[in-house]
């Protein structure tokens, strides 16, 4: 493999960090489990669900 010795070490020290869309998906996790209809969102759809959330202070 040709990886420079820098990306190796930033690598290393970025591999166990938490990834940092992570509230983000938990969010849309909770919005596809509240109904069963809620499997068939779609980027528009989810987006509105995630702002109606905010809107409403049930977001993080």
């Amino acid at each position: 493999m040709e990886v420079t010795r820098q990306a190796f070490y930033d690598h290393l020290s970025h591999k166990n960090a938490p990834w940092k869309y992570q509230a983000l998906a938990d969010e849309m996790m909770k919005i596809h489990e509240e109904d069963q209809y809620n499997d068939c969102y779609g980027r528009e759809r989810m987006y509105l669900a995630l702002q109606q959330r905010k809107d409403a202070g049930m977001l993080l």
